[in-house]
């Protein structure tokens, strides 16, 4: 085998199969690349097909609101719903609020929608912010094998009317 000044090698058919120095990292490191590839596609694709929709803010007038949860996806979802303080901070979930949410849990068939109304039983002040946290899991098949289960949380801002 012959080193050629472009950093490849050069070898006669006839001559015996020699490694070359470097290759078996370099297709690792490509197997690494196409596998990573694959996963944040199905990543992407997977949460695609997890997100229900609900209002980014709900406006609570005294004690009470409402607000629709929608499932525009292909497949059902089983919703869970829980009321929370605002937090300082990073995070934005505080201690949960004793709050009437009715219906609290439900399952969301494809393409339709829930009107849920909220009241809430803790004293609030006008101008204070709640949040919402609106939990979708996706309603498992009875196939067989291993699967991977991803739910999906959107949390929305309840806006105490002033």
């Amino acid at each position: 085998m012959t080193p050629l000044h472009n950093g490849t090698w050069w070898t006669d058919e006839h001559a015996a199969a020699v490694p070359v120095p470097g290759m078996p990292w370099s297709w690792a490191l490509r197997g690494v690349l196409v596998l990573s590839v694959v996963v944040w596609a199905l990543a992407v694709v997977g949460v695609r097909s997890l997100l229900g929709q609900v209002s980014a803010v709900i406006p609570l007038h005294g004690t009470d609101a409402s607000v629709t949860v929608a499932n525009p996806t292909a497949a059902p979802l089983h919703v869970t719903m829980v009321l929370y303080r605002n937090a300082p901070g990073a995070l934005p979930l505080g201690d949960s609020v004793a709050a009437r949410i009715s219906p609290r849990a439900f399952t969301l068939p494809p393409g339709a929608q829930q009107l849920v109304r909220l009241r809430v039983r803790a004293a609030v002040t006008p101008g204070e912010v709640l949040r919402l946290a609106v939990t979708f899991v996706p309603i498992e098949t009875a196939a067989g094998g291993m699967r991977l289960t991803l739910a999906t949380r959107l949390i929305a801002r309840v806006e105490v009317a002033r």
